[in-house]
């Protein structure tokens, strides 16, 4: 998976993602698996812990809105509502976001031999109250947090379309299950220790500093 921050925003709180995927299958069974959010917990469940329809939307799927409750692997939850803004089929499809975070994403899929290329765009502001008032010191982290979840999805994706492909119920219980959601201990664990080193750094910094 490849990941790239295309621009800073200037708005401390505000992010712009471009993830690149590759994965082995047709552009077809992949477009099915995006458009239908509401699976989103079965086969990427590291990061889509529970979701809900409020909305149908129309016969294409625009304007369907559900509710959903993610999380990457910092201990904290978001819960915000996906609404769908434009579908291409087998090209693209458009999202909008409010709620915890608001902004908009969209995928973008080719067919490339027996892989399909996929890119998603996330551009999104943080509404949640902790992460708002530290997003400047903390900016970092949430990027390295959205990465992780992705390459979770890719991961997790690989593994569905196996499990679509299987020629049997046995084969496709012989598919890995796919990654689960990571532990809050271990997460508080990882950031505890991270903190610790940057204090640790910084201290050195002024020693050093004063030294002169």
């Amino acid at each position: 998976m490849q990941e790239t921050e295309r621009r800073t925003p200037r708005i401390a709180d505000s992010y712009f993602f471009v993830s690149h995927w590759r994965v082995k299958g047709l552009l077809e069974e992949v477009f099915t698996l995006l458009k239908q959010p509401e699976r989103l917990p079965l086969w990427w469940p590291s990061v889509y812990l529970a979701v809900e329809e409020l909305q149908r939307g129309e016969r294409n799927g625009i304007g369907r809105q559900l509710a959903l409750k993610t999380k990457g692997w910092l201990p904290y939850t978001l819960n915000w509502v996906l609404e769908v803004t434009e579908v291409l089929p087998n090209e693209q499809l458009s999202l909008r976001a409010s709620g915890d975070l608001e902004g908009r994403g969209t995928w973008m899929l080719a067919q490339d031999g027996d892989y399909v290329n996929i890119s998603y765009e996330w551009e999104v502001m943080v509404h949640k109250p902790l992460l708002k008032q530290f997003a400047p010191l903390f900016k970092p982290v949430f990027a390295l947090n959205h990465r992780w979840a992705m390459a979770q999805g890719q991961t997790s994706l690989a593994l569905e379309l196996q499990r679509l492909k299987a020629k049997s119920y046995e084969d496709a219980l012989k598919v890995p299950a796919p990654p689960g959601p990571e532990p809050e201990a271990r997460a508080w664990a990882i950031l505890g220790g991270g903190a610790i080193l940057a204090l640790l750094i910084c201290w050195m910094g002024l020693r050093a500093a004063r030294e002169v």
